[in-house]
């Protein structure tokens, strides 16, 4: 039999457990024909009635850039309180006697040249040992990492968990056969490169204790490789950003946020309440974070570092994020195609706070191309008649400072958190280099869609 005549098992069991919500129905081959079909009719229309239609767009791509601008305003605002949280105490360590048991997933895919780094790091976790379980989580015909760990000398409650290969594949699908093995009370996910601060798992489960309401708490992560070259330094600062700033913001107001890919803990049981690990979503962090919302479990951050090796190529990046990006959109449809119960689990205002950003990030790219479109049809085709010349110099007006204001306002952000890293870069050099990494999110984002549409569940590895 071929591994792509397998089923694994557990993939209808989680379509089950996880309807409706789950990514299959709009990775189907239907949804994403419309999917293309109805972008591409709402070009063509606005090209045909850009009086009506093209206007409607930009108004969107207008409001899109305002939300996104708004929150960038507000991280720098409200910045004070984010550096007031980050050098408040850490959580009291618990008695070591009473300690629940913790089971920590890594998930790995050809990851042989880091099995040392891997060791170490699970060596460096202060935490009894027979109160922990690891399991690695290993495709089946992963030869060249299978071998790197049985050679590795790992600790006797280090457990190599091997899964067939079967479609789709992705991080999710091989995560929940972990979950469905696990014994612990409390569980994490750590990624093959990650190396947390020593005392995490103490930490949370100070935090996690049986006391507390339905919660899930997610930890800071740094970027180790940030000065290795501009692309890295950038990286860096856009996750300090992230999770120094915005994430931070964000529990510290109770409203809801998206989990990292890492780093995050919650009882074994309320992960197995809320459905477990969706195969069909390249980004399960994201559709994680949105059905803990549907299920109204707060989610707070909590003051302990993992620290993160990022891409150092641009080849590297861009196949990261048109996964990262593709991975919101679906998440985005999955959630939105049902968005009535979405709503009413949620309540509205809790849908919009933690929707607003997210669909925003999501139709970035789209809105970007519709005001270069409006910037081309208006300026070189006279797409609007002579007596709206208003209407048009007033909308680019408002178009290109909405820009350059965004755009210093990231500038701003970023050289911020590279001082803070002591990471010096000359203003006009940031500046350029800010403008050069947004162009390549939008980029991405558009691979994203397409791609959405030729391989929805395509996985890309991260190289490291």
């Amino acid at each position: 039999m071929y591994f792509s005549d397998y089923l694994d098992p557990i993939v209808p069991q989680q379509i089950r457990k996880l309807a409706p919500f789950c990514a299959k129905k709009v990775t189907g081959l239907f949804i994403r024909i419309a999917f293309a079909f109805g972008i591409l009719t709402v070009f063509l229309f606005s090209i045909r009635q850009p009086n009506t239609v093209g206007m409607i767009l930009i108004l969107f791509a207008t409001l899109n850039f305002l939300i996104l601008l708004y929150y960038k305003i507000s991280i720098i605002i409200n910045r004070p309180y984010s550096i007031t949280w980050r050098k408040s105490e850490s959580p009291k360590l618990p008695n070591q006697d009473g300690l629940p048991i913790y089971t920590v997933i890594i998930p790995l895919k050809e990851e042989s040249n880091i099995i040392k780094r891997l060791r170490r790091a699970i060596e460096n976790i202060q935490y009894p040992e027979d109160k922990v379980e690891f399991f690695l989580c290993i495709d089946e015909n992963d030869f060249l990492t299978i071998e790197a760990i049985d050679n590795g000398n790992f600790p006797r409650n280090v457990r190599m968990l091997l899964v067939p290969e079967s479609f789709p594949f992705t991080k999710g699908r091989v995560m929940q056969h972990a979950l469905k093995k696990a014994k612990g009370t409390i569980i994490t996910v750590y990624d093959a490169e990650d190396f947390p601060e020593s005392d995490q798992l103490l930490k949370a489960a100070s935090l996690l204790n049986p006391e507390k309401e339905q919660i899930c708490i997610q930890g800071i992560i740094k970027i180790e490789n940030a000065n290795k070259n501009i692309l890295t330094k950038l990286f860096a600062a856009e996750y300090s950003e992230w999770f120094e700033d915005f994430l931070v913001q964000r529990s510290c107001s109770d409203k809801p946020f998206g989990l990292g890919g890492n780093s995050y803990h919650l009882k074994t049981a309320l992960l197995n309440k809320v459905g477990g690990f969706d195969p069909f979503n390249v980004t399960e962090d994201a559709e994680l974070s949105a059905r803990l919302c549907v299920h109204n479990v707060k989610m707070k951050m909590f003051n302990s570092i993992t620290y993160e090796l990022c891409p150092e190529n641009l080849i590297a990046w861009m196949k990261q994020r048109i996964r990262w990006s593709k991975g919101l959109l679906i998440t985005h449809l999955s959630f939105f195609r049902v968005i009535g119960p979405t709503i009413k689990q949620m309540g509205f205002s809790h849908f919009r706070s933690f929707w607003l950003k997210m669909v925003c990030a999501i139709w970035l790219p789209l809105s970007s191309c519709v005001i270069f479109l409006s910037f081309n049809f208006t300026i070189d085709n006279h797409a609007f008649p002579t007596n709206s010349i208003f209407i048009n110099k007033s909308l680019i007006i408002l178009l290109v400072f909405q820009f350059l204001i965004t755009l210093f306002a990231q500038v701003y952000i970023n050289n911020k958190h590279l001082k803070n890293m002591n990471i010096n870069l000359n203003f006009i050099i940031l500046t350029f280099a800010t403008l050069v990494y947004w162009f390549m999110y939008i980029l991405a984002g558009l691979l994203a869609y397409i791609e959405y549409v030729i391989d929805p569940t395509k996985w890309h590895k991260t190289e490291h």
